[in-house]
């Protein structure tokens, strides 16, 4: 039952699902004395070894973060393959839903109470920030010299368009990315 789990989620597997499926606290911590289970957060564990694999951590994040998470900012870009990887020392970026989950170390938690339906898609089974909304987030985190090269690589895939993204701004009230990613559409456009 818990590989079973285990090889829907990338390995990975959290407490309240082992409950639900009726393992006891006892039965799960004498899982985890003799490795069986590794904690990676609270409540949740990668199964059978440490040595995680391609999407395991992002995993992880989304499970450790509660309901409504979603990856976001520079890990959505790396699952979209419009920015560089960081690597596996640099936290996962997740959003929530104000008042949802709480803050892990070893996660970038940002809060949103403006995460629409359009704006969240399923990535190889995980939640994750539409591009357009992703490159949005960049525009917060990322130098504009950074923020073009995404941009560019988001165009050449087909990802995004530019109505897409002048929609996704005219919804962003407020934040912080909107002038960034604004000020490069405008360049793109030219004269």
């Amino acid at each position: 039952m818990i590989a079973a789990i285990a090889g829907e989620q990338y390995g990975i597997v959290a407490r309240r699902q082992l409950i639900q499926e009726g393992l006891g606290r006892g039965a799960i911590q004498s899982r985890v004395r003799r490795y069986g289970l590794h904690p990676l957060y609270p409540g949740v564990y990668a199964v059978g070894h440490r040595a995680l694999g391609p999407r395991a951590r992002e995993m992880a994040a989304l499970l450790a973060s509660g309901p409504g998470a979603v990856i976001s900012h520079r890990s959505a870009g790396a699952l979209w393959r419009i920015v560089d990887p960081d690597g596996e020392d640099v936290p996962v970026d997740v959003t929530l839903p104000r008042g949802a989950g709480r803050s892990r170390a070893g996660l970038t938690v940002h809060r949103t109470r403006d995460l629409a339906s359009e704006d969240v898609r399923v990535l190889r089974r995980l939640p994750v920030t539409a591009p357009c909304r992703t490159l949005l987030d960049l525009a917060e985190v990322l130098s504009l010299r950074e923020l073009e090269s995404a941009y560019g690589n988001a165009i050449v895939r087909r990802l995004v368009s530019e109505a897409g993204l002048r929609r996704t701004l005219r919804n962003a009230v407020g934040r912080r990315g909107i002038g960034p990613l604004a000020r490069l559409l405008n360049r793109q456009a030219g004269p």
